[in-house]
């Protein structure tokens, strides 16, 4: 979605699923503040089994063909994204989650496609230009301002 032109083409249904899959970010962030304590690893395996019963059935309804991956890239990345992108990581967001505001915890989101971006260059050769050097960071930089940097308090005036 990030190449694709202000004037293009894009189908309703690649919107709403963008938007259902950020309003299941932010609805999953709210349930692991508001429920009692969990251990992480324990939330993310129940979500991760749930997850792949829906995708299974979803892939079935849609008619793709069910076929073991061939390319070598296509296991790293797969192993990448199970290990890292979805066990590790989660463990570190209800990390950070449990102990930041949950709105300087969504920050965390603006840092996944710099990071995806350069795995995909070393995974699969992808070309990064400047354009999306530049975008990365504008990135940083907004993520410093509007999570990490420290506010300034105003000085009580004594009266």
């Amino acid at each position: 979605m990030s190449q694709v032109a202000l004037g293009s083409n894009i189908s309703i249904t690649t919107v709403l699923v963008a938007m259902g899959a950020a309003f299941c970010l932010a609805e999953g962030a709210v349930l692991v503040r508001v429920f009692p304590p969990e251990h992480p690893v324990s939330l993310n395996a129940v979500g991760m089994v749930v997850g792949a019963v829906i995708l299974f059935i979803g892939s079935l309804l849609a008619g793709n063909d069910l076929v073991v991956p061939q390319l070598a890239a296509t296991w790293l990345a797969m192993a990448y994204m199970v290990v890292i992108g979805s066990g590790v990581v989660f463990v570190l967001w209800v990390y950070v989650l449990k102990r930041w505001d949950a709105s300087r915890a969504a920050y965390n989101f603006v840092l996944i496609p710099p990071i995806t971006l350069l795995f995909s260059h070393w995974i699969t050769g992808e070309e990064v230009g400047v354009n999306l050097v530049f975008g990365g960071l504008l990135i940083l930089i907004g993520v410093y301002i509007g999570a990490l940097r420290q506010t300034r308090r105003p000085v009580a005036v004594p009266t």
